[in-house]
């Protein structure tokens, strides 16, 4: 039962402890390296799922019927076909491919960005622009591209210069109303579910760098806890974000207890008895 249980966290150890003979780095910075590759990973599967698959209102801002457009699209990244590429209507406006969804046109034809925005993957608030999203919009691969080198330029001028910047940079977050539409109330308990499987992953994490002080049965017992906080992390991911179930937190906890008993517990349970008439 102590091997079955505790293989994840023994196999993290045991990577850590390889990666350490061939490197002055201490082992508890390279399990601690694992949670921000698993938050980027995380993170650019929440921006292909809202760029590219989950539904949304194509929502371009001039339509004939004064108002942005009701038709249903596949991802964030897309407009429905009437405003999927540019054209002129017989009533009077071109459409503009240009136009992003934090972007609005004004009465002199120029584009500015929305005062009500979108939501971000941890945060329910303004989120300023990154390099996959901007004012909690999906940025599309074409513009994940062309800002890229700067991005990666005003990242490094940043580390240099060591100043810290609010999440909004130089506007207020007063003047922002985030706004209730179709996109963002479906997002909400996607975000939810993101804080959970990432709060879960860095608990695991964080007992499985305790685990490796300790000894024996202590040991093993912390092993398995940090095995629960990891099967925790996965349930909310696939309840939360890739079913978006609105009970999310229900489904998530029935699927790890469910995985709980019927995956790990009768494989422990087998190897137990194996190991008792050997």
């Amino acid at each position: 039962m102590y091997d079955y249980l505790s293989l994840l966290p023994s196999t993290f150890q045991w990577l850590a402890n390889s990666l350490q003979r061939v490197s002055s780095i201490p082992w508890p910075l390279w399990l601690a390296l694992l949670f921000p590759f698993y938050v980027a990973a995380l993170t650019l599967m929440l921006w292909i799922l809202r760029g590219n698959v989950w539904p949304v209102r194509c929502a371009y801002p001039k339509t004939s019927k004064r108002r942005p457009c009701d038709n249903w699209v596949a991802g964030e990244w897309r407009r429905c076909r009437y405003h999927d590429r540019q054209r002129n209507y017989k009533f009077g406006h071109t459409v503009d491919t240009r136009i992003r969804r934090w972007q609005q046109v004004n009465k002199k034809g120029e584009l500015i960005d929305l005062p009500a925005i979108g939501v971000g993957v941890v945060r329910t608030r303004p989120a300023g622009r990154t390099l996959l999203y901007e004012n909690g919009y999906a940025r599309r691969p074409s513009d994940v591209l062309k800002i890229a080198p700067d991005f990666v330029r005003s990242a490094v001028m940043r580390l240099r210069s060591a100043r810290l910047r609010g999440p909004m940079g130089e506007r207020e977050i007063g003047e922002i109303v985030v706004m209730r539409d179709s996109l963002t109330e479906g997002l909400i308990d996607v975000v939810r579910a993101t804080r959970c499987a990432l709060a879960a992953f860095a608990l695991a994490i964080a007992a499985t760098l305790v685990s490796i002080t300790l000894d024996d049965a202590a040991q093993a017992a912390l092993q398995w806890v940090a095995t629960f906080f990891f099967v925790v992390a996965w349930a909310a991911v696939s309840a939360g974000i890739y079913q978006r179930d609105q009970g999310w937190v229900r489904g998530a906890a029935r699927k790890a207890v469910k995985w709980w008993i019927f995956i790990f517990v009768p494989v422990a349970v087998a190897n137990l008895i194996f190991a008792a008439f050997n």
